[in-house]
């Protein structure tokens, strides 16, 4: 009885770390995305939409025995109140709650009071004070003669049980065994998974902005779930997580009862492949796009500062109860460009997501389940609101659990632009404009403090990694560009050249009329002016670690009027740019990675798990390529790449794209690393019909982190490589 008292002050505390970790995320007010006073669209299941929430808005029940349940199935199956994703909330159903083994099959039943409200129910659970919340408890809804289920367990105490739930039990929870059952419900640490990633996985499903076809019976939508690779890879990696051990899990440390805020510049790259809707509903032709990051500000007294892109990291160590908690959200204003292949480009929006739990696993990885809040944008006379699926983020951290100096990650996520009507508070879904497929890079690097001594800081000489995409007017790929080489610094800090002279670049490109058309090599093309830092007149200056590439600007009257490009963290080893590369007023986007180069030469033998982008254009079409799960095995005698992930592809001749599906497994026999490394980099290729080239280069001295252009004739891509393993035998 003695710990009740502190866990009631604790469920009283953690909204307020939400809403500091929240405030300390901050907006962008010098942004054009919509500010207007809208609100939460219900309980998550009708066709509102509100912007700067997620799309599973919860309607919670008052007291904290019960729990709302809304039974959602496909049209057509029942009569019911129609919603997003085509399902229908229907009361018409009956519901049971029992305890299941690991084959699902029943071991307990439970007998909550159930009462209706409108087409919901509330459950009470008599006698208790809490809604119980293992993970082995399940609700089921019998409908029309079909059964749907779900978790009991949802972090918000409303349940909502339809496809995208009865996926969770079928195809998850029974991918875990009897063991798991009870390593799991008997945690009685401070992290345990159970919470972290079971009770939130339940909500997050609800974001996904996936159609469920007409008069689908449950096998029927599981199998269109399972065919959506971004959807299924996102539970399986939840369900991946679920089986860690209890002493793989830590938190970002924190010292006292204080919390501690790790502050980060958001370096952020994407490539989006959409598909196109008519006003019917029906496949108009797909397009390639990129989206440019904007710069937010801050103004108050003391001056103007740079706000965003970033990344802000809450970790709140509570003694009393014996609690290290970490919260982390991200804030990234941009504009799109798709060559003008779409209509709804060039308004400011914006990636961000709303401030959740995270959990360091195995010491260098930061986890977190990430949802992507809503935007509305205005272009022309539309008014279009953003619904972004949530995705998994698993970030590599270079430097130490309490002075991490970056975060290094790659993700893929879904969504829509959906038109709306209405009014702010009242906007209404109408018809989906475009169904998104968005691949990125995210490279978060730690804030310098204000008296960080730029100069100082540099090495001479780094290695430096690009990948540049512009799309055209026609759909497509127009340019892809990808770079290899090393820059040359002077003592200020500014580029010796142009910064090309000793950089190998290639080209792609969507004309592939002859299938001998590859990569060619160009020089100079990149236009880069130099690498400098800006500081103002202030004591509390607003660069820091902020870096500008391609700034003509600087040093001159219009220097207000530019913007940073990049960032260094503050060791000064590792940069990274994300910029504008404007050309005939088609404007697209170059991501690049600089790292120096180390004083030793590593030993890189070992297991690497791979994150990363990869763009394709042959005569079949053009496609992208997210790696997750992938794996470098760097041995003595040979290098192997196993290949993972998904791709979405837009097919050369109808010019439709197809929705995510998993990438075919591979496995690549590249010539050994061993005897090919020079000065922080390595380059080994393979002939299989085609060439495969890897030119990597090391980014942390003891070589535990690679950055990696991986080419062949028809694609180019970025691959981050994280080392798991000194046994390259360990490459799963």
């Amino acid at each position: 009885m003695r710990r009740t008292q502190p866990f009631r002050q604790l469920s009283a505390i953690l909204p307020a770390i939400a809403l500091s970790a929240f405030v300390l995320g901050g907006c962008f007010p010098d942004t054009n995305v919509s500010s207007e006073n809208s609100f939460p669209q219900g309980d998550g299941t009708g066709s509102g939409f509100s912007d700067s929430t997620a799309g599973d808005s919860s309607n919670t029940p008052s007291q904290p025995n019960q729990v709302r349940v809304s039974v959602q199935v496909p049209a057509g199956l029942t009569e019911g109140e129609p919603g997003r994703r085509n399902l229908v909330t229907t009361g018409e159903a009956t519901l049971r709650v029992d305890r299941v083994d690991a084959n699902l099959n029943r071991i307990q039943s439970f007998s909550p009071r159930i009462e209706t409200d409108g087409n919901d129910f509330i459950l009470t659970f008599e006698g208790s004070d809490s809604v119980p919340s293992d993970l082995d408890l399940v609700v089921t809804a019998s409908v029309a003669g079909h059964n749907f289920r779900a978790p009991l367990a949802a972090g918000s105490r409303h349940v909502r049980i339809n496809p995208f739930t009865h996926y969770l039990i079928e195809r998850g929870l029974k991918e875990l065994s009897q063991s798991d059952f009870s390593r799991l419900k008997g945690c009685n640490q401070t992290l345990c998974l159970q919470t972290l990633i079971w009770s939130p996985l339940a909500d997050q499903v609800q974001n996904f902005e996936i159609d469920i076809p007409s008069n689908s019976s449950p096998a029927t939508s599981l199998n269109r779930l399972e065919e959506r690779a971004d959807f299924a890879d996102f539970v399986d990696q939840a369900i991946q997580n679920l089986r860690l051990d209890e002493d793989q899990l830590t938190s970002l440390e924190a010292e006292g009862i204080d919390a501690s805020a790790f502050e980060f510049n958001a370096i952020y790259f994407s490539a989006e492949l959409n598909q196109a809707l008519d006003a019917d509903g029906n496949d108009s032709p797909a397009f390639w796009a990129t989206r440019l990051p904007t710069v937010g500000s801050q103004t108050n007294k003391e001056g103007t500062s740079f706000a965003y892109p970033n990344l802000t990291i809450a970790s709140f160590a509570l003694e009393l109860f014996d609690l290290n908690i970490t919260s982390l959200s991200l804030d990234i204003p941009f504009e799109r460009y798709s060559g003008d292949a779409s209509s709804l480009d060039h308004d400011t929006n914006a990636h961000s997501t709303s401030p959740g739990p995270a959990f360091v696993r195995n010491e260098r990885y930061l986890t977190a389940v990430r949802p992507v809040l809503q935007t509305i944008t205005r272009p022309g006379e539309l008014t279009i609101g953003w619904a972004l699926d949530p995705h998994f983020m698993d970030a590599w951290i270079v430097g130490e659990n309490d002075d991490p100096k970056a975060l290094l990650s790659s993700y893929f996520h879904g969504g829509k632009a959906i038109q709306l009507s209405g009014s702010s508070g009242n906007f209404q879904r109408q018809q989906t404009r475009e169904e998104l497929g968005v691949g990125s890079f995210e490279i978060n690097l730690a804030r310098t403090s204000n008296d960080f001594n730029f100069s100082n800081h540099l090495a001479s000489e780094y290695n430096v990694v690009g990948l540049e995409l512009r799309a055209d007017e026609n759909g497509l790929p127009g340019s892809v560009r990808g770079r290899f080489g090393r820059w040359e610094l002077t003592a200020s800090g500014a580029l010796q050249g142009d910064g090309t002279e000793d950089v190998e670049e290639w080209t792609l490109t969507p004309d592939t009329s002859t299938t001998d058309n590859g990569p060619q090599a160009i020089n100079g093309s990149f236009d880069l002016d130099g690498i400098e830092q800006a500081r103002t007149d202030s004591e509390t200056d607003g660069f820091r670690g902020h870096l500008f590439l391609n700034a003509p600007h600087l040093g001159t009257a219009n220097e207000a009027n530019i913007q940073p490009s990049g960032a260094v963290e503050p060791s000064g080893n590792l940069m990274a740019f994300s910029l504008d590369t404007p050309n005939d007023g088609n404007r697209g986007q170059l991501f690049q990675i600089a790292s120096a180069i180390p004083e030793s030469e590593p030993d890189l033998r070992g297991a690497y798990r791979l994150q990363g982008l990869i763009l394709q254009a042959d005569n079949d079409g053009s496609r992208i390529q997210q790696l997750n799960g992938s794996c470098l095995a760097i041995a003595t005698s040979t290098t192997e790449l196993v290949k993972r992930g998904l791709e979405v592809e837009r097919a050369r001749d109808t010019g439709s794209a197809e929705r995510p599906t998993r990438l075919e497994e591979t496995v690549l026999q590249f010539e050994p690393v061993n005897g090919k490394y020079d000065e922080g980099t390595f380059e080994v290729e393979i002939e299989n019909g085609t060439t495969s080239v890897l030119q990597g280069m090391v980014a942390e001295e003891d070589g535990s982190t690679l950055v990696i252009l991986k080419r062949t004739e028809h694609s180019l891509g970025i691959l981050l490589g994280f080392r798991e393993s000194e046994t390259p035998s360990d490459c799963e």
